[in-house]
């Protein structure tokens, strides 16, 4: 009998040994590549549950950029262009960031269209906050930035074409110049008038 549970318990090491399973080595990197780096600039915290925006449309805030920029079928921008999706995916991509920004008062929206830093962020509670992350700020702006002016760029000249009468033009334009304006959200700064910043409540 003693043998017997020798044997049996010989058996089954040996047994369990030779079914090692071996797993492959997985890495896994929140790195970006040189065309992601060129397009949205260092630093990026990569898009929650996703790897990399590979359709504008399919990201968190993607869908709603693309419908945001597009509000106008007269002055609706292509797929096909791949410039224009290029602006659009960088938008996309940097929203969830410049939302961040505009949630600690370090950003708001201004009368020209642009997104820019708060003129009166040190009156806010995580201005002490901002020094650390100005240089990150400024880069996310500029390129922000220059996808809008691209993009109405893009538009004005659609318009030009589409309506011959000026003011219905400028009126137009004036539509797509303030489509981000016009979504400040309670809690975020925003340029009233002229070189006057609050925040709206």
């Amino acid at each position: 009998m003693k043998n017997n549970i020798i044997l049996l318990v010989v058996l089954y090491i040996t047994f369990f040994e030779s079914c090692t399973i071996r797993l492959p080595a997985i890495t896994f990197t929140q790195s970006g590549t040189a065309a992601e780096k060129q397009m949205i600039g260092n630093d990026k915290e990569i898009e929650k549950d996703g790897w990399i925006l590979s359709s504008v449309k399919t990201s968190a805030l993607g869908s709603e950029i693309w419908k945001r920029e597009n509000l106008n079928n007269e002055i609706y921008l292509p797929d096909n262009d791949e410039e224009v999706v290029l602006q659009l995916k960088r938008i996309a991509y940097l929203a969830p960031e410049i939302k961040s920004y505009k949630n600690k008062s370090f950003v708001g929206e201004s009368l020209d269209g642009k997104v820019k830093v708060n003129p009166i962020l040190n009156l806010t509670k995580y201005s002490s906050e901002y020094p650390d992350v100005k240089s990150r700020i400024e880069e996310v702006i500029r390129l922000t930035n220059e996808s809008r002016s691209f993009l109405y760029s893009k538009k004005s000249e659609r318009i030009d074409l589409e309506f011959k009468d000026p003011k219905k033009a400028n009126t137009e334009k004036n539509k797509i110049l303030f489509i981000y304006y016009n979504l400040v959200e309670d809690g975020e700064y925003y340029e009233i008038s002229k070189n006057k910043w609050v925040k709206k409540e």
